[in-house]
């Protein structure tokens, strides 16, 4: 349904797709662009329809698609790109610190994107201290915090500091802030800046044995997915793609 295009230039953890249909092109994360549906899509009645309200440089235009219960928003922005973003629309409400721009702000004058540990810093605590956050359950809600200072009034500058003293600043547009130990906190000590593979290999579905992936793939007790999640302790998401081979692939059922 979609073409990838390539990696944007303004945030280095969204690509370029466009629609086989409409040839509309616009940029979301690999994450999200299975549940997008550019062409006909339509948001359920009990979901708020943004289209048409502006959030800062955004201009929403219309619903594409669902993102694990949250609708997602084609939105477009006002910079001199008009780049237009898929976004989740709770993303965008000032009450969970709304996004006010496709990042353009962030830019380098040669077009790439800044290391822009404001973002970093903001979103990792929103996700760890706002309970109507999308991802809380997978942080804030299961014990992963911020390191006190880092939430203060002046914490992004604490925060930006131990950063760049200690781990540096980011590589490259590949890599992104990841945690060492997956079961603990932002904190001194816990941090690092990984690639997308690296962090793959450090989440909590990595650290499956065999024996459970083939538990899953068989499911004797045809139990559903959200049970599995709950037996396993892992993510529904990573019941579902363990079941279509998307992971652990080389464990095959005999």
């Amino acid at each position: 349904m979609f073409i990838k295009l390539g990696k944007s230039k303004i945030y280095s953890q969204r690509n370029k797709y466009q629609c086989n249909n409409c040839n509309l092109t616009f940029e979301a994360t690999d994450t999200m662009i299975d549940s997008i549906n550019c062409c006909g899509y339509n948001l359920s009645k009990r979901s708020k329809n943004l289209s048409g309200n502006k959030y800062g440089k955004l201009t929403v235009i219309k619903p594409i698609g669902k993102y694990k219960n949250y609708p997602i928003f084609l939105v477009e922005c006002d910079c001199k790109d008009k780049t237009k973003v898929a976004i989740v629309g709770y993303s965008l409400l000032k009450s969970n610190n709304g996004v006010t721009s496709c990042m353009c702000k962030n830019r380098h004058k040669d077009g790439m994107c800044l290391d822009n540990l404001v973002h970093i810093h903001k979103l990792i605590v929103d996700r760890c201290t706002n309970s109507n956050n999308f991802a809380y359950h997978n942080y804030g809600g299961r014990g992963i915090n911020v390191f006190g200072p880092w939430l203060k009034k002046k914490g992004f500058k604490l925060f930006k500091t131990h950063i760049e003293f200690s781990i540096g600043k980011r590589p490259n547009d590949k890599m992104s802030l990841d945690r060492i130990d997956n079961d603990q906190g932002y904190i001194p000590g816990n941090l690092r800046w990984a690639t997308s593979a690296e962090q793959i290999q450090n989440s909590r579905s990595s650290k499956l044995t065999k024996e459970q992936v083939m538990e899953i793939k068989l499911n004797k007790d045809n139990l559903s997915q959200k049970e599995l999640s709950e037996q396993m302790g892992v993510q529904i998401s990573t019941i579902s793609r363990i079941k279509s081979n998307k992971r652990w692939s080389n464990v095959q059922c005999s």
